[in-house]
């Protein structure tokens, strides 16, 4: 997985706040997976939608 921003090679601030507040490194390069990246995935089918 990667935290840092593509265009500038940086990481994200927001990432820098979080794992700074958990007093642990960004675990950048470590195996894992990003929900944003899950959710594009073709193979998936939205089977309920939740509203408020």
């Amino acid at each position: 997985m990667t935290f840092k921003d593509p265009k500038t090679n940086q990481f994200h601030e927001g990432w820098v706040s979080h794992y700074k507040a958990l007093n642990i490194e960004i675990p950048e390069g470590k195996l894992g997976c990003n929900p944003n990246g899950m959710a594009n995935n073709k193979h998936l089918i939205l089977v309920e939608s939740f509203r408020n």
